[in-house]
């Protein structure tokens, strides 16, 4: 028996085909000092703009905590947003 659509004009429709996706490489050269730049640049403006959303609708509330997580390396990264 086919799979059965809920839509009246599709009784056996066709499986989804999968989308192209890229393989990693190899990994991008960076260092500890750039990694941490790089982080802190963009954590600095995820925050600025949550802010601003913020302000512009009561709706949203901004929470700071401390993020930890540790990656494939085993080395720690803690990151504090306030």
């Amino acid at each position: 028996m086919g799979m059965r659509s809920i839509m009246p004009d599709a009784e056996n429709p066709k499986p989804k085909q999968s989308e192209a996706h890229d393989e990693p490489g190899k990994p991008t050269e960076l260092s500890i000092e750039e990694f941490h730049e790089r982080a802190d640049h963009y954590l600095g403006e995820l925050l600025q703009r949550l802010e601003e959303a913020q302000e512009k609708d009561p709706a949203i509330e901004v929470d700071y905590s401390v993020i930890h997580s540790s990656f494939a390396t085993h080395m720690p990264s803690v990151a504090n947003m306030g």
